[in-house]
C-alpha cells in the first residue's frame, strides 16, 4: 500500500488516500483515477498528487480498483455497491471535516474525468472539472477491454446493460443539475465525436451549462493529462477567486519585472504575494502586503526561478499558483509549457519551446531518449523548435534546456510521448 493510505469499509472496500488542508479550508477536492499506464498498477497510482501538492485544502485521492482497468467507481456485474460505497467515502469526509456540498470540487481526466462528472452530478457537488470524460461508458469499456467490460456488465454483456451504461452519465445531466462542470477536451481527441457531442447535446437540451475549453495542442487522447493540470489548477483558483468575489489576479511579465493587478488589500483577509523561487524552493524575490490594485515591481538582478502568486486567507495559505517560470537578464523571457507533435506518416517528433520572446542571448539544449535509453545525444541550438527523425516504436522523452548567459538555465523534460507506427491505441 502507498503511504497513509487507508480503506474504507462499506458495503465495499474503497482504498483512499486523504491529505488534510489548511484548517480554515472550506474546500475539498475529490479526485478520480485514469487507467494508468501498462507498467503501473492501481495500487501504486495517485494521479495528480504532485499537481496538488501547492493546493492547501482537503484533497481525497479514491482509487477504482475492481476489475482489470476499474470499473468507473461504478459497479461489478451491474451491482453499484462499488459506487454506493464510493460516495458514502466522500459524505463521511465531509461530514468529519465540515465540508458544504457545494464545496466539493471533483477532478479527473479520462476515465477519471468520468468519475469527477459522474459524481458531482449525480449527487448534488458543487464543482466538477474534468478532463476528456467518457460518457458513453458501455460501449467504450467494451471496445477497450472484454473483461472489464464482462466484470462491470455480466459475462454475456446483454445489450440492455450496455445501453445502461451508455446512458448513466448523460442521464443525470438533467434540469437538476446544479453542478459548476468545466471540461478540457479537443476535436483531434478520436473520443471527442462519441463523448463529447452527445454530453454537449444533452447539456443543451437540459439547459445545463458547460465551460468547455477546446484546446487544439491536444492531438491525441494520450495528451490530455499534460494539458490538464494547468487546467485543472487554474480553474480551483478561479472557483476560490469567485466564492471570495475577488477578481483573479493578472501576473503580467514584461523587460523590466512583474507588474500584479487586481490583488489590493480588502478588509476580508485576503491576501496576494508574489514570489520567484529558486530549484531549492528558496525565495529570491517575496512582495510583502500589495496595497493597490495595480502593483509593480522590478528588479535588475540576474536571476531565474519559478514564479509563484499565492492566496492566503486570514493568515492561512490556501493556494501556491505557479505562474510560470522566468529569467531575468537585463532582457527578459518566460517560459511557459511546450508542444509535441508527432507525425506518425513521415515518422518525425517535432517539439517547440513556448515562450513569450526569445532574447537574443536565450540558447537551447536537446537530447532524446528511447525507452530510457539516450538515442540522440545533447545538442545546442538557436531555435527553440526542433524535429526529430524517429527509429522506431516506443515511449519517447525529450529533455531540453533553456539557457540565458550568466543568469542560470530552466531544465526540463516532456511527459512519455507513446509512438507506434504498427497501431492506434485508446487511453482511457
Amino acid at each position: 500500500m502507498t503511504e497513509n493510505e487507508k480503506t474504507y469499509h462499506g458495503k465495499r472496500d474503497i482504498n483512499y488516500l486523504f491529505l488534510e488542508g489548511a484548517k480554515n479550508s472550506p474546500y475539498l477536492i475529490v479526485i478520480f483515477q485514469a487507467i494508468p499506464p501498462a507498467k503501473n498498477n492501481f495500487e501504486k497510482v495517485y494521479g495528480y498528487k504532485k499537481t496538488l501538492n501547492k493546493i492547501n485544502f482537503h484533497r481525497l485521492y479514491i482509487q477504482d480498483t475492481y476489475g482489470l482497468l476499474g470499473c468507473y467507481y461504478m459497479c461489478e456485474n451491474m451491482d453499484f455497491s462499488i459506487e454506493e460505497s464510493t460516495a458514502m467515502l466522500i459524505d463521511d469526509v465531509m461530514k468529519q471535516y465540515g465540508i458544504k456540498r457545494e464545496n466539493v470540487i471533483t477532478c479527473g481526466s479520462s476515465k477519471g474525468g468520468t468519475g469527477a462528472l459522474y459524481f458531482a452530478a449525480k449527487y448534488g457537488l458543487g464543482h466538477a472539472i474534468c478532463g476528456a470524460p467518457q460518457t458513453r461508458v458501455g460501449s467504450f469499456i467494451c471496445s477497450v477491454n472484454d473483461e472489464t467490460a464482462r466484470f462491470m456488465m455480466g459475462d454475456t454483456l446483454p445489450e440492455e446493460n450496455i445501453e445502461y451504461l451508455n446512458r448513466i452519465v448523460l442521464r443525470h445531466i438533467d434540469s437538476d443539475c446544479r453542478s459548476d462542470i468545466r471540461i478540457l477536451s479537443s476535436t483531434y481527441d478520436k473520443q471527442f465525436n462519441k463523448h463529447m457531442v452527445p454530453l454537449i447535446a444533452r447539456a443543451k437540451e437540459c439547459n445545463v451549462p458547460l465551460d468547455i475549453t477546446l484546446d487544439e495542442r491536444v492531438k491525441c487522447h494520450h495528451d490530455i493529462a499534460q494539458y490538464f493540470q494547468a487546467f485543472m489548477i487554474n480553474n480551483i483558483f478561479d472557483i476560490v477567486c469567485k466564492d471570495l468575489k475577488r477578481e483573479k489576479p493578472m501576473l503580467n511579465f514584461d523587460r523590466n519585472g512583474l507588474t500584479l493587478e487586481g490583488a489590493g488589500v480588502r478588509d476580508d483577509g485576503v491576501k496576494f504575494t508574489v514570489r520567484i523561487v529558486d530549484d531549492n524552493d528558496v525565495n529570491l524575490l517575496y512582495t510583502e502586503d500589495v496595497e493597490d490594485d495595480y502593483y509593480e515591481y522590478i528588479t535588475r538582478e540576474l536571476m531565474s526561478g519559478l514564479v509563484y502568486l499565492d492566496l492566503s486567507v486570514d493568515g492561512e495559505t490556501w493556494i501556491n499558483y505557479r505562474a510560470g517560470d522566468v529569467i531575468f537578464d537585463q532582457g527578459y523571457f518566460k517560459y511557459h509549457g511546450y508542444d509535441v507533435e508527432v507525425n506518425q506518416e513521415q515518422k518525425t517528433l517535432r517539439i517547440k519551446i513556448n515562450v513569450d520572446e526569445v532574447h537574443s542571448k536565450v540558447r537551447y539544449a536537446y537530447n532524446l531518449s528511447l525507452n530510457r535509453e539516450k538515442v540522440v545525444p545533447s545538442f545546442a541550438s538557436d531555435s527553440n523548435e526542433h524535429t526529430f527523425d524517429l527509429t522506431q516504436s516506443g515511449t519517447y522523452r525529450v529533455t531540453f534546456s533553456i539557457r540565458m548567459k550568466d543568469a542560470g538555465k530552466i531544465l526540463k523534460r516532456t511527459n512519455a510521448i507513446n509512438v507506434n507506427f504498427d497501431e492506434s491505441t485508446n487511453n482511457g
